[in-house]
């Protein structure tokens, strides 16, 4: 791809912890919950331009994890909106503003 749109590759030694959280069980119901939410929202109002969902929380808290839970069963299109100097840490696909 070009233009604004860059895929950033993994850097093991600074996503160690983020990987191996990965391979761990889920654990939780937030996912499930989550799925809830979208369900009980969507097209609830004639008037929404469009649905979609900013999920917004503190690094490390399990955001794209629990995103990526959800998309076990059902389908998701998971995006990464950031600045280009942003210090976050998930890699899954960064669109760079």
């Amino acid at each position: 791809m070009s233009g604004i749109y860059t895929t950033l590759q993994p850097c093991h030694n600074v996503f160690t912890a983020t990987e191996f959280s990965w391979n761990r069980e889920y654990v939780g119901d937030a996912s499930v919950e989550l799925w809830n939410h979208i369900k009980n929202h969507y097209g609830s109002n004639e008037r929404v331009y469009a649905n979609y969902l900013a999920i917004v929380q503190s690094s490390g808290m399990g955001k794209s994890r629990t995103v990526d839970e959800m998309s076990k069963r059902h389908f998701v299109i998971p995006m990464n909106l950031r600045e280009a100097d942003s210090t976050g840490r998930f890699i899954a696909l960064t669109v760079y503003l």
